[in-house]
């Protein structure tokens, strides 16, 4: 150290001593300023708190030094205590602890006497006393006198006195005398004198050891520059952690002045923004978060801008920036996760269509994870009354999840649900998706089978439905139906026995069925003097009273999703009275969400006698008349509105005409109400529903009569019926099953009196005694009711066998009617099924249900 420091030793001992003042005495408060400057530039997430910067291992001891040549044993053992104290981690060198024991212990030749300098001197002194009165001071003294003074002591000294001695070092030109004046004006917070000085004197240096002195002390002006304004600032804010704009005004203004002039020099520039930054975090962990965010704004420093915004529970002004700043991986995955919770939030505060604004925001800086894709999914279809343009996103966004997640049914239901007016849509889907495949057909024969689509549940391999029975093999079928109809004495009774054989199979998706049938037809005789064509009959009846001829009939059948339909056609009586035409019926039926709706287009012959049902001869065998054919609708309209409770509406209209028989048209109404006490009766039952009904039926004219112009149908004025009916059917696919229906109510009928002939012409001379002949009025009131069994029985595999029973009056009317089919189908089957009960068929029933 004595080598390196050699030419500078040469110099007087009072030059040694003024360095040793500046060196040694301004250390604490360069050490303080640097360790407040030097901080930490990167701040954890987890906010550790900042560690202390620990001392220089190596300390100046150049003051140390001059005080053991000078032989100042008292100052260089408080110098020494002074460098160990604040330097605890030094290892004293061997040479200066020699130095120390050789200056503590003397020996005899070392004699020479330690110089004395005065320690106390006058503030206004501008010479120094010598220790020869008899020479003149030296110029210099006054300085000399400063550094013989201790820190607190220079610190003291008045501005006037401070200023002499500037202009006297200036006069001097000399490197120790600026930097101790640069250091005593930074003691008495001159800052400009002090930057003055330090400039002054790293323009004298002349070595290494001096031009870092200089650069220190100009740091140092700096650092104090620095503090200053920010306590400035902070005095101003009120010390208590609130800052209005005055105040962040004034601070700012002379931070942003320290940056502007450091501009120009990088060293400068990086010291002034360290020592800002190590300000900002401290006051960060002050929980000063305002104050941080201002100084953390000036450096431009994003991460501490953050989480300065984060801490005082800003989060979307924190968000905000991160998305400002989303150009670092960082801070876009600081802006993703923002605007993924915040897509979460607005979900769970049923705000979906922020939610899914945030997600499209979020999709907007990265790919969406499959949990934000689902989401966006939810929310968009849940805010599809916002915008339907969100039934886009939601599918796209479904459609996404699904792939990735092939296996989530919950999505593949909500894209069913999305796509479910648009089938060409869906069946895209299920050539994409094989579970959207999966799901179409476990709900479509999940509905098919309590909509009692058989056929439909067993084409999509409903386990149910093919186990009970094949259905898609060739059918023979063979069987015998009667009917007998009592009424008014003579024609208005009327039987019927029907014997026919069929086949059927399935192509495709239709079913098929052709039979030949041969009828039987027989009427009761008119009584003498009773009404019959043109006029009263003989006591000997000599016209036709019965047929025995054969028919032709075909249908088909076909059920998709939420869809039935049914056609059949008839040509029956080749060789009846009147030429025999085609009949039949088309009938569609809608399963809709909340509605059940059917109808059927008809034209059918009316059944009610020999003369409605085919037409006849009068007495002679010369004229012939009636064959009344219906052409109509009807529609049916069924909803569930509650469990177990049901609705229900029929209306039917048909117009109706015959050879020699007068128009006439009908109306039907009937309204049903029923409840379903299957679930709380037997687990045996598939339904039985008990309500009430009530009807309506009637037609324009009475043409019930068996006279020219006559039906021989039933068409009152009108019947109206009120009461309540039951109907139970048993468990589809068991070996065996019935069903039993019955109604009971109350009518009331009137018949009016209409002509007897309606066709003839009052004026026709040949019918001047009966052209004004009525029918007799008829008003009565009494109970009606039906009862109906049906049941089937599988035989074995390959056979079954079918029947109906029933039973039906009505005010001066009654009916019975029976039936017996047995069926062959190949292939196996362990069960039977209400589709195929003998009057279930819609040729029958009416609607293709």
């Amino acid at each position: 150290m004595s080598q390196l420091l050699s030419p500078y030793w040469q110099r007087s001992k009072i030059n040694v001593a003024i360095i040793a003042a500046c060196v040694a005495t301004p250390l604490s408060t360069i050490v303080s300023i640097n360790a407040s400057a030097q901080v930490t530039t990167t701040y954890k997430e987890q906010q550790e708190k900042l560690q202390p910067l620990a001392r220089l291992d190596k300390p100046d001891v150049t003051g140390l030094w001059y005080h053991i040549n000078e032989k100042q044993t008292v100052l260089a053992n408080q110098e020494l205590g002074r460098l160990k104290y604040e330097f605890p981690n030094w290892v004293v060198p061997d040479d200066i602890q020699q130095a120390i024991k050789t200056l503590n212990a003397p020996s005899a030749a070392q004699s020479t006497p330690e110089p004395v300098i005065a320690t106390q001197p006058a503030p206004d002194e501008v010479s120094l006393p010598t220790q020869e009165p008899s020479k003149e001071p030296s110029k210099d003294a006054p300085l000399r006198r400063l550094a013989s003074q201790s820190q607190s002591q220079r610190a003291g000294i008045t501005q006037n006195h401070f200023n002499r001695l500037s202009r006297l070092a200036d006069s001097l030109e000399r490197y120790d005398y600026h930097m101790l004046l640069g250091w005593t004006a930074i003691d008495k917070s001159l800052l400009p004198e002090a930057k003055h000085h330090f400039a002054r004197a790293d323009r004298l240096h002349t070595t290494v050891i001096e031009k870092k002195g200089a650069v220190e002390g100009l740091q140092a002006v700096i650092n104090s520059r620095i503090e200053l304004a920010l306590k400035e600032g902070i005095s101003i804010g009120g010390g208590d952690g609130s800052s209005d704009g005055s105040s962040d005004g004034t601070r700012n203004t002379k931070l942003l002045a320290l940056l502007q002039e450091a501009s120009t020099d990088a060293s400068q520039l990086a010291q002034v923004k360290a020592a800002l930054s190590g300000a900002a975090w401290e006051q960060y962990d002050k929980e000063q978060y305002d104050k941080a965010l201002n100084l953390f704004t000036l450096l431009d420093d994003s991460e501490g801008m953050w989480l300065s915004l984060h801490a005082q529970g800003l989060t979307t002004e924190a968000a905000e920036f991160a998305c400002d700043r989303a150009d670092s991986q960082v801070f876009l995955t600081r802006c993703a996760d923002f605007l993924a919770t915040e897509q979460v939030r607005y979900y769970e505060e049923s705000a979906f269509a922020k939610s899914v604004e945030a997600g499209l925001s979020l999709k907007s800086i990265r790919r969406l994870r499959v949990g934000e894709q689902a989401l966006l999914g939810w929310a968009a279809s849940k805010s599809l009354d916002a915008s339907q343009h969100h039934a886009d996103i939601a599918k796209a966004a479904f459609s996404e999840t699904l792939k990735a997640q092939p296996d989530n049914q919950d999505i593949a239901n909500a894209l069913i649900n999305l796509e479910e007016d648009n089938s060409a849509q869906l069946k895209q889907l299920a050539n994409e998706f094989p579970l959207i495949a999966l799901i179409q057909q476990r709900k479509l024969v999940t509905n098919a089978w309590p909509r009692k689509q058989f056929i439909l549940a067993f084409n999509n391999n409903d386990s149910r439905a093919t186990e009970a029975q094949t259905k898609d093999a060739y059918t023979a079928v063979a069987g015998l139906t009667t009917r007998s109809r009592s009424g008014q004495e003579g024609l208005g009774n009327f039987d019927e026995l029907i014997s026919y054989v069929g086949v059927g199979g399935m192509v495709a998706d239709w079913r098929w069925q052709v039979a030949l049938d041969y009828k039987q037809l027989y009427s009761g005789k008119p009584a003498e003097g009773s009404w019959f064509a043109n006029g009263e009959t003989t006591s000997s009846f000599l016209g036709i009273s019965g047929f025995e001829d054969k028919e032709m009939r075909a249908e088909v059948e076909y059920q998709q999703e939420a869809f039935n339909f049914y056609a059949n056609a008839e040509y029956s009586l080749f060789d009846q009275p009147e030429n025999a035409t085609l009949t039949g019926q088309i009938s569609a039926t809608w399963f809709l969400p909340k509605v059940t709706l059917a109808t059927t287009l008809f034209r059918l012959p009316k059944q009610d006698s020999l003369l409605s049902q085919t037409g006849t001869l009068n007495s002679e065998h010369t004229d012939s008349w009636g064959y009344v054919l219906a052409d109509g609708v009807s529609v049916l309209a069924a909803h569930s509105f509650r469990p177990q409770w049901s609705i229900a509406g029929t209306f039917s209209w048909a117009k109706l005409s015959g050879e020699r028989v007068d128009e006439n048209q009908s109306l039907s109404l009937r309204a049903d109400i029923g409840y379903d006490l299957a679930p709380i009766v037997s687990e045996r039952l598939d339904y039985w529903r008990v309500g009430h009904f009530a009807s309506y039926l009637g037609y324009e004219k009475n043409l019930s009569g068996f006279t020219y112009g006559n039906g021989g149908y039933f068409s009152p004025d009108y019947l109206v019926s009120i009461g309540g009916y039951s109907e139970l059917l048993t468990m589809e696919a068991h070996r065996w099953q019935f069903k039993l229906s019955a109604s009971l109510g109350l009518s009331i009928l009137q018949e009016s009196d209409d002509l007897r002939f309606p066709l003839l012409s009052t004026t026709d001379p040949s019918y001047a005694d009966v052209g004004d002949k009525r029918l007799p009025y008829n008003s009565s009131t009494g109970l009606s009711g039906n009862a109906m069994f049906e049941g089937q029985y599988r035989l074995s595999e390959q056979w079954i066998v079918a029947g109906y029973i029933g039973k039906a009056f009505a005010v001066e009317y009654q009916s019975f009617e029976a039936g017996v089919q047995i069926r062959w189908r190949p292939g196996k089957g362990i069960g039977v099924t209400s589709d195929e009960l003998m009057r279930s068929s819609p040729r029958l029933s009416g609607f293709a249900l």
